[in-house]
C-alpha cells in the first residue's frame, strides 16, 4: 500500500521539481495533484489529493495550496484523476490525519 505513494514521491524527486522554478514543472492552477510535506513516501505523513488552487513563491521556496486544504504544501506532483481516486481508495482515512 505504501508503494503507490512512494512511487509518486519518487517521481517528484527524480524530476527535481524542488530545485527548479515553478514554471518549469508544468503544473497549472486547476490541475489534479498529489501534495505532501516530505519526500520519503510514508503514507502516515501529511499529504493531500485535490486540484491546485494557489502557488506561493517566497524567499524560503515554493509552496502550493489545494482545494479543501488550508495548508501550504511543499512538494507537488501532477497526477490523473484516476491516480488520485486510487490513492483515496487505498488510503481512505489518511488524507484527514493532518
Amino acid at each position: 500500500m505504501k508503494n503507490l505513494i512512494k512511487r509518486i514521491v519518487d517521481k517528484i524527486y527524480k524530476k527535481s521539481l524542488l530545485n527548479k522554478p515553478v514554471v518549469s514543472c508544468r503544473i497549472n492552477i486547476g490541475d489534479y495533484v498529489f501534495v505532501s510535506r516530505w519526500l520519503d513516501g510514508d503514507p502516515h505523513d501529511p499529504w493531500y489529493v485535490s486540484t491546485l488552487k494557489e502557488i506561493l513563491i517566497d524567499k524560503r521556496g515554493t509552496y502550493f495550496k489545494v482545494d479543501g486544504s488550508e495548508i501550504w504544501w511543499k512538494h507537488i506532483k501532477s497526477i490523473t484523476k484516476e491516480e488520485g481516486e486510487e490513492i483515496i481508495r487505498t488510503y481512505p482515512m489518511l488524507e484527514f490525519l493532518y
